[in-house]
């Protein structure tokens, strides 16, 4: 089971509905500064915070369902 990395920009709507809702769920995450990992964010095209890392999947935005795959297969693993 891998880490799951959230990186995120100040003030921003989408960045803490994900860090509320992963700590609703009890996932625990790193949070890291958007600004300081911009190559690596655009290698993986993303353009918008959050992005999320998890289990060799990644996506941006506010995703709760993608957030609930995550932890349903680790449930299951």
């Amino acid at each position: 089971m891998s880490e799951v990395v959230v990186f995120t920009n100040p003030s921003c709507v989408q960045c803490t509905a994900t860090h509320r809702y992963l700590t609703e769920k009890g996932v625990e995450f790193i949070e890291l500064p958007a600004e300081n990992h911009l190559p690596l964010l655009r290698a993986l095209n993303h353009i918008s915070a959050p992005v999320v890392l998890a289990d060799g999947d990644h996506w941006s935005g506010f995703r709760p369902d993608r957030i609930d795959r995550v932890i349903e297969a680790r449930r299951n693993s």
